[in-house]
């Protein structure tokens, strides 16, 4: 996109100051009118600078987006390298995994970026284990940019995942359980709005079932009368 940008801007700059240029010539020759001719020079004035302001700015994203692509290579190589060296489900991938996850959020690059991420869960899966809490931030992630590419049903799974995370790590904080179920409640109220007709009311009762979830999960817990309920 910073690519997009520079590219139509730098031409749109020159050809500004060329047209300008040349309706002032044929003004100067065709209309006597001092006071035209003064606001045209004004006019001139203004679109000299913006023209050049334009130039200079397109050719900032042209160098930004030329760094980025460069140090995106270079991420790369060096995750290849360690891959090389350590294998694929590595520890230090992590680091350049991170990096490239960045850097492709920043250019918009939400397609590459899903790659790069589902890549990321399945190393810490690896380093950390299947029910280690540091997932859930990772998932948590990954659902930003899932809603990017409007992948609902993805973002489904994650949310049951988180909630599986939940309820694994943290036996003595209920209050965890509770909100990732909340999470995935209102989700699915959400996709009530954003999925096919078909599917609206399926996702209404879903979403309904896992408020009662909720409500009979806190009863147990705190029970019925207690402030926390």
């Amino acid at each position: 996109s910073s690519y997009c940008q520079s590219s139509c801007l730098f031409p749109l700059g020159i050809v500004a100051m060329i047209v300008a240029m040349n309706i002032a010539m044929n003004i100067d020759k065709k209309c006597q009118n001092p006071s035209i001719i003064n606001a045209f020079t004004a006019f001139l004035l203004l679109i000299c600078p913006l023209s050049q302001t334009l130039a200079v700015e397109a050719n900032a994203l042209l160098t930004a987006s030329n760094e980025q692509l460069v140090e995106l290579q270079n991420y790369q190589t060096q995750l290849e390298d360690l891959q090389s060296e350590f294998g694929s489900y590595h520890q230090s991938l992590l680091e350049p995994l991170a990096a490239m996850v960045s850097l492709l959020n920043e250019q918009g690059d939400y397609e590459q970026l899903a790659d790069i991420q589902n890549r990321q869960l399945q190393v810490m899966r690896t380093v950390l284990g299947f029910e280690h809490p540091d997932l859930v931030p990772q998932l948590q992630s990954m659902i930003s940019n899932q809603i990017h590419l409007g992948e609902w049903e993805a973002i489904s799974d994650n949310l049951e995942h988180i909630r599986h995370l939940q309820g694994s790590n943290n036996s003595d904080n209920p209050e965890a359980l509770l909100g990732a179920i909340e999470d995935q409640a209102f989700w699915y109220l959400s996709r009530a709005y954003l999925d096919d007709k078909d599917t609206r009311v399926r996702n209404f009762f879903l979403a309904r079932g896992l408020y009662e979830e909720m409500e009979d999960l806190a009863e147990d817990t705190f029970g019925e009368d207690s402030p926390q309920m």
